[in-house]
Formats: structure tokens, sequence, C-alpha cells
């Protein structure tokens, strides 16, 4: 993956291509891999179809973890399966103690799906297991802005910026 981004990063279009597919075939469902090759061929070719690279990131058949779940539910997201990525967010939230950017994704899904209900309770979940570790919350910010772009980032970030009422507990 490194390799592959240092060639895009020196505009040698062929052999980041060919790295990535190296990659591939010794690792079909790397999610990661799939989501660099569909990024530069919608950068370096518009007109490429990009539906079946995108359509093997989402049928990946293996526990989705951090950086992969939140690339994969970007493209669940690009394909406007909201409520698919929603569940498997949501039994990822219900284990006994989630990864934090599982909250992240779902606030974001729920303003998809225009839940601003829902989206405010995984933005105070999310403030919740950031409290007292602002450093930590960015650099998850920085990671989800990364995949899902800047216009999505300064969403999440408003939300965090606004107060939540907290339930009464």
């Amino acid at each position: 993956l490194l390799l592959a981004q240092l060639h895009e990063r020196r505009g040698q279009d062929h052999e980041m291509e060919q790295c990535l597919e190296r990659l591939l075939v010794r690792d079909p469902e790397n999610v990661q891999g799939l989501h660099l090759l569909i990024g530069h061929h919608q950068r370096r070719h518009p007109g490429l179809d990009i539906e079946l690279l995108r359509r093997r990131l989402i049928a990946v058949n293996r526990p989705l973890e951090r950086k992969d779940l939140v690339i994969w539910s970007y493209h669940m997201c690009m394909e406007k399966k909201y409520e698919m990525c929603e569940r498997v967010l949501q039994v990822k939230a219900d284990n006994a103690s989630p990864d934090p950017t599982v909250y992240l994704v779902l606030a974001y899904v729920c303003l998809l799906r225009e839940d601003a209900k829902g989206s405010a309770m995984q933005i105070s979940l999310l403030k919740d297991s950031f409290r007292n570790r602002a450093q930590a919350l960015e650099r998850k910010l920085d990671e989800f802005e990364s995949i899902f772009g800047p216009e999505a980032g300064s969403e999440i970030r408003a939300l965090i910026a606004r107060k939540v009422p907290r339930k009464a507990g």
C-alpha cells in the first residue's frame, strides 16, 4: 500500500496500478488496496467504470475493523446503501467496547439519512468516548475526513461543536 501511494505521489500511474493489482492478486479482499485503486481510477481516468471494483469492495467477506470499516462504509454510502451500512455499524456499536470510529461513521450515515436525532445520539456517544482526549478525537476526525472528504468532515465537526443535551441518568 505504501509503495503504491509513493508511485502515485511521483505520478507513476502505471507502476501504482501494477503494484495494487499484484497486491489484490495476493489478497483479493484488501479493502485499502481496492479503495486506493478506485480513487486512483476516479482521479486519473474519470470515464472508467469503477462499479465492479466498488462491488468487490462492498462484498468483502472478512471482519472489518477501524480504517477498513470506514472505507467500506464510505463505499456503501456512495452506493446509497445507508440502511444496510447502518445495520452493520450498529452491530459493531452494540459490542461490549466498540471502537469510537463506529459512532463517528454512524453519525454521518444518520446525517445522510436525514435522521438528526440519531446523528445527535451518535455524536454524544462519540464525545463521551473521547472525553478529555481531544487530540485522539482529532486524529479520528482526520482519518474520517481522509476517506469521506472535507465536506463530510466539516459537517461532523459542526455537529461535534454543538452542545448535545445529555440524558439524565
